[in-house]
């Protein structure tokens, strides 16, 4: 259908401008401007946003896990 070939279309215009926007983040941070988000990238989001990511690992950590997993 039509409504799913524009939503589709939509789809891919917005990974492709999250791509770039990453590209752009990772080159002004002196990383491969890959466009994939991976742990180096996440550090530098995270720090330019003030996350605390020792804070956070820290939580993930301690956190009981759901017994229903």
């Amino acid at each position: 259908s039509t409504l799913s070939a524009s939503s589709a279309a939509s789809d891919v215009y917005k990974r492709q401008a999250l791509k770039q926007r990453v590209m752009l983040f990772q080159g002004a941070q002196g990383l491969e401007a890959d466009g994939v988000i991976g742990v180096q990238t996440l550090l530098k989001l995270n720090d330019a946003l003030g996350i605390d990511t020792n804070a956070v690992a820290a939580r993930a950590i301690l956190q009981p896990m759901d017994e229903t997993q």
